[in-house]
């Protein structure tokens, strides 16, 4: 009597290890595997299908804002800098036009 008690424990025990090793085989595989998936998806269907900017225009890193622009580099020499941006301002100001200055072409925050 006492030998089917500690069998019945015994197997309860087991199902109990079982049932908490499924699970957590579930859950880890839940969290791995929706993230490689979307990964993978996103591999397999992903192209670069950009088309080249027109002439006179840029664009920023969503690729939705493309704008006509007329671009004057202004080089940072002592004196001349100086000089060359203001004839910039004063001919965009005559112009109505806007001014957008930018260091290094960044479009995220750079200028």
């Amino acid at each position: 009597m006492q030998h089917s008690y500690r069998s019945k424990s015994l197997k309860n025990r087991l199902k109990i290890i079982l049932l908490v090793l499924v699970a957590i085989t579930t859950i880890a595989l839940t969290v791995i595997a929706r993230p490689v998936a979307h990964l993978t998806l996103t591999a397999w269907s992903d192209r670069n299908d950009r088309q080249p900017l027109l002439p006179g225009t840029v664009d920023d890193a969503s690729h939705l804002n493309q704008t006509q622009v007329t671009i004057k580099q202004v080089k940072s020499q002592p004196g001349v800098a100086e000089v060359l941006l203001q004839s910039v301002l004063r001919d965009a100001l005559r112009q109505g036009k806007k001014v957008a200055i930018t260091g290094s072409r960044h479009t995220m925050s750079g200028q």
